[in-house]
């Protein structure tokens, strides 16, 4: 009776320990796939601001070229000219708050995924934490049964 309730708890035993590499591999994948999401977040909100650069810098460039028409002498073709930089300068406006609006989107996407990051890395310790008390119990009582 003895030897079978052995043989039974070390059964239990090689599966908890079983359960409890299995759990580690699992927190593994998911801490991995996490950092590729973020850097996946990360690479897109850095060409997010470079496109946003990049505009901001063509919009300065439109105004300048807009005063400079402005400062030149009067012309016939000066109001074709006008039309045609004004209507540029306002469509690059136009993508400069488009932009901005899906940059301000990702980084409260970024912020999400952080948030969640951090909630299952907590919960994640607290699941380590577990298995190692297990971990203990079951070598106590290993050495119990010895």
């Amino acid at each position: 009776a003895l030897k079978e309730a052995k043989d039974k708890l070390e059964k239990k035993v090689e599966e908890l320990t079983w359960r409890v590499q299995l759990e580690k591999r699992m927190r593994t994948d998911l801490e991995e796939a996490k950092a590729q999401e973020l850097s996946k977040l990360q690479s897109s909100m850095e060409a997010l601001q470079a496109k946003l650069d990049e505009t901001s810098a063509k919009l300065v460039k439109e105004r300048e070229v807009a005063r400079a028409i402005e400062e030149a002498p009067p012309v016939v073709q000066q109001t074709e000219v006008l039309v045609q930089d004004t209507e540029k300068v306002d469509s690059l406006t136009a993508e400069v708050e488009e932009l901005k609006t899906s940059l301000q989107s990702e980084k409260q996407r970024a912020d999400d995924l952080e948030k969640k990051r951090s909630e299952e890395q907590q919960a994640n310790e607290e699941k380590q934490k577990k298995m190692e008390e297990t971990d203990v119990k079951m070598r106590q009582f290993q050495e119990y049964l010895r």
